[in-house]
């Protein structure tokens, strides 16, 4: 059975829920996060870089299979992977309505 899901909540970037490594990084469309280590060993010292980008925005729609509540399409995301609160309702038309009443927020 397919439902409708709705992103209604994220967290904030800086609690590293719903960030994710963004890569290829040349496609970047969204805005993202960096995160800079320094690591030393034997063989010397090197900085390792990693951009992240969310992996959910508010008020995005997804297709979903219910039960399970994973993306049916692309990459197969699951909100509940991820930290966001995600609605789900069992017609597109309530979806958009939703996702328009989130987006006002």
């Amino acid at each position: 059975m397919i439902c409708y899901g709705v992103i209604t909540e994220v967290p904030e970037a800086e609690t590293g829920h719903n960030m994710s490594t963004a890569f290829p990084l040349y496609t970047r469309v969204k805005p993202e996060a960096l995160e800079v280590e320094v690591v030393s060993g034997e063989l010397g010292m090197a900085i390792l870089t990693t951009f992240l980008e969310p992996v959910f925005v508010l008020s995005e729609i997804l297709v979903l299979d219910d039960p399970w509540g994973r993306e049916i399409a692309g990459a197969g995301r699951m909100p509940s992977k991820w930290g966001v609160k995600c609605e789900t309702f069992p017609t597109i038309y309530e979806a958009i309505e939703r996702a328009k009443e989130v987006r006002e927020w």
